[in-house]
């Protein structure tokens, strides 16, 4: 139906569905009038089709309150307006009253209405409750499939979970099988260990063993020291009293050579007496007489010189003998294996020791140490690597911690460096290392004394090199020398680190005073001797002339208080009038 065209009820094929349920009741009520007063069957048609709306629209209510309202609301309506059209919009209402005379048929009709309504709500809610159970049963249909798809899920997890469990349990025996194994191991490294505990407790008793007999050796060794000292007192004692002996010797075999010549002078004698007997018995007798004594004293006295000339050369065998076994004891190579063996036995070894050589009358200082005195017995003193390696290495540094008087060292202070001279160091100066980073502090006062300063020959330090490093491929070999074993190309090192070709070699002894300085800590120490020096003048200072020189006495007084402008500048403050 075209928007705004008026139709009559009772041609109403359809209900406008833009109708409320309020516009589909009065619709209803009319109708029902036009069906009642005019009798027209074709408005029943319309009358139905109202009711279906209505019921659609309808909520749902008690049937007699329902019948109430309805007729309330059909009375109402009826008393307002007239309707005999429709439109999509609603109903064409014409302002007037309506003469009815009784209403009893409006309530049949909103009986029969409410009934219809009752019934369709009746309808409704059980179609309402069939829609439901429907889709109650749809999703019960969907749950169930839902469910079937799940337990077909679940079925596929129990497979997976069933070959994960046969795969663990693969696993578990395998995990069993492995922890025998390792149980096994483990037996087995305890067995070990026992088996290390016991090497172990036998490493320890063989090692207190070892102790004990280095114990043992050492104090073997100390006798040994010891008995070899004893041997060189003895030895010293027995040279003594062989050159006593040499001298009685000597001063016996004189005496005894005087008496021979007195002899034979004494038998020249008596031959000539003998002579002049034959010639004049009776003269002779009383010097005869006297002869035969003389003769008979210098008998005895012979006898006396010969029996002491063989007890000098018994005590002489003797000596020698004392001599051969002394030298015994102070074979360089014999004594060298003796402390290494003592060394090797009590597992301590010598780090790099350095042989110095010691002239006849050195000594700085006595050491009280068995391997000092064996050494000095040599004319060497080991000399251990802590000591000042730079200092050793000088050639105005006689041994470690001595230095000659005029031996230069550097000091620093806030940065600045300084030189000075041994002598005028003292306990806790400080001077600075080799390294010229490290700061070494005098330990104790400087000590003086006589030394004497020699270098010795070639043949007797060949056995005093010492330090000596590894040689690897490509690389040189590092060796502290001596002095004396230098020679004119080889290489020494610079305190830079720089090797240089040594161009000569000069040996000289002499008779020096030298200080014994000790650094703590103890480590190498550059130092240097003073060179010498030539004479030489600076530069001349000339003094800057200035005119008018002749004429400062002629002027005024006031001339010489003028101001600063009449002066050279930078000159003023320097100058000093040579007239004042």
């Amino acid at each position: 139906m075209a928007p705004g065209k008026k139709t009559f009820l009772r041609d109403m094929t359809a209900v406008p569905a833009a109708w409320p349920l309020e516009t589909v009741l009065d619709a209803w009520v009319h109708t029902a009038r036009l069906r009642y007063f005019w009798n027209a069957a074709d408005s029943q048609k319309s009358l139905d089709l109202l009711k279906q709306r209505a019921a659609e629209l309808w909520e749902p209510k008690a049937e007699p309150v329902l019948a109430a309202k309805l007729f309330q609301r059909g009375r109402a309506e009826l008393q307002r307006c007239d309707v005999h059209y429709f439109t999509n919009e609603g109903l064409a209402r014409v302002n007037g009253v309506c003469c009815i005379s009784s209403w009893d048929w409006l309530e049949a009709a909103s009986q029969r209405l409410a009934l219809r309504l009752t019934a369709a709500e009746h309808s409704a809610a059980e179609e309402a409750k069939t829609r439901r159970r429907v889709e109650e049963g749809k999703s019960t249909a969907h749950e169930l499939q839902k469910a079937k798809e799940e337990a077909a899920r679940l079925a596929g997890c129990l497979q997976e979970a069933d070959s994960e469990v046969r795969a663990s349990k693969d696993e578990v025996a395998q995990h069993k099988e492995r922890c025998g194994q390792l149980e096994a191991r483990v037996l087995a490294l305890e067995a070990g260990t026992a088996e290390h505990v016991m090497q172990l407790r036998a490493s320890e008793e063989e090692r207190r063993q070892l102790a004990e007999r280095l114990a043992s050796a050492e104090a073997s060794a100390s006798d040994k020291v010891e008995a070899l000292q004893q041997a060189q007192e003895e030895t010293t004692k027995l040279e003594q009293r062989v050159a006593a002996a040499e001298a009685a010797a000597a001063e016996s075999q004189d005496e005894l050579s005087k008496v021979q010549s007195e002899k034979r002078a004494c038998e020249e004698r008596c031959q000539q007496l003998e002579s002049r007997l034959a010639k004049d018995p009776a003269g002779g007798n009383t010097e005869l007489k006297t002869l035969l004594i003389e003769n008979a004293k210098y008998e005895e006295r012979c006898e006396q010189f010969n029996a002491s000339l063989a007890k000098a050369e018994t005590k002489l065998d003797q000596m020698a003998k004392c001599q051969v076994e002394a030298a015994k004891y102070q074979e360089p190579e014999q004594l060298t294996e003796a402390k290494e063996q003592a060394l090797r036995m009590s597992g301590r070894f010598p780090t790099n020791p350095t042989f110095a050589h010691h002239g006849p009358a050195s000594g700085v200082e006595a050491s009280s140490s068995p391997e000092s005195n064996t050494s000095d017995s040599l004319g060497y003193i080991l000399v251990e690597d802590a000591s000042s390696v730079l200092s050793r290495s000088s050639w105005f540094s006689v041994q470690p911690h001595c230095f000659m008087l005029d031996a230069i060292f550097k000091t620093r202070s806030y940065g600045v460096d300084f030189f000075l001279m041994s002598r005028d160091l003292k306990k806790g100066s400080q001077v600075v290392a080799g390294d010229d980073k490290t700061i070494l502090e005098v330990a104790k006062n400087p000590v003086t004394q006589d030394h004497l300063v020699q270098v010795p020959h070639l043949k007797s330090l060949e056995e005093g090199v010492a330090d000596v490093t590894e040689v690897k491929a490509g690389v040189g070999i590092a060796k502290y020398l001596a002095a004396g074993t230098l020679k004119v190309g080889d290489f020494v090192m610079l305190d830079s680190g720089e090797p240089v070709t040594l161009t000569s070699v000069e040996s000289w002894s002499a008779d020096c005073e030298v200080l014994k300085i000790v650094f703590e800590p103890d480590l190498p120490v550059a130092c240097f001797a003073c060179p010498p020096c030539i004479l030489s003048k600076g530069h001349p200072n000339f003094r800057t002339r200035r005119g008018g020189i002749c004429q400062r006495g002629k002027g005024t007084p006031d001339m010489y208080q003028t101001a600063d402008s009449s002066s050279i500048p930078v000159t003023a403050s320097l100058w000093t009038d040579p007239l004042k």
